[in-house]
């Protein structure tokens, strides 16, 4: 945050945090600490120049992929050129079968909303990939805010998710949040890929 501008522009905050996932029988998402880095961080926002009515937050059932998206169409109507803005992401990540040809591995890397289901079944992926939000789409949004702030505001984004990262920033130790294997259709074969240790998916 203290990268911010120095000055006196506006500063948002949208957090999205997804401590308990939706409980349903077919839905096997581990529970995780976003809500406990939520207390914390409201507690630090109000020092760092942010007023209470310009942090918004979406919150385990409030973060599902329709209002995650809305929020931050919301946020890029709210801001003006100058402003700064921090997007804090706190939930688990899923690796998707690229749907646009612009990954090494053939994987797109997703946030996991608070509705979305997982299924280890190639036939079934169909019916669950578009519960998830998908990198891509999260970039064009975080870019839509970034251009409307302009050259003299800022946006800081901070993804606190398993697979929010390529495993080359990991090889120490590999340890990353969650479990599950990635999301695959029945076509996705990994062998038409890059042969790349840095671009293997490690759960």
């Amino acid at each position: 945050l203290a990268l911010f501008s120095s000055g006196h522009p506006d500063r948002y905050a949208l957090c999205i945090t997804i401590g308990n996932y939706q409980s349903v029988s077919r839905n096997i998402w581990d529970k995780t600490s976003a809500n406990n880095d939520w207390e914390l961080i409201k507690k630090i926002l109000p020092l760092k120049g942010f007023s209470n009515e310009k942090i918004y937050l979406l919150k385990d059932s409030d973060a599902t992929k329709l209002k995650i998206e809305s929020g931050l169409d919301n946020l890029k109507e709210k801001v003006s050129t100058g402003d700064n803005v921090l997007i804090y992401v706190s939930a688990l990540g899923e690796l998707l079968v690229d749907d646009n040809g612009d990954e090494a591995d053939g994987l797109d890397e997703a946030i996991v909303p608070y509705n979305a289901v997982y299924s280890a079944d190639p036939m079934r992926y169909k019916e669950f990939e578009q519960g998830y939000l998908r990198d891509d789409i999260l970039k064009q949004k975080i870019a839509d805010i970034r251009n409307k702030v302009g050259q003299n505001g800022a946006v800081l984004v901070v993804l606190d998710l398993c697979y929010s990262a390529n495993n080359k920033f990991l090889h120490a130790e590999k340890i990353v949040r969650g479990d599950k294997a990635p999301m695959v259709s029945r076509g996705y074969n990994k062998s038409n890929f890059l042969p790349n240790d840095d671009n293997e998916p490690t759960p």
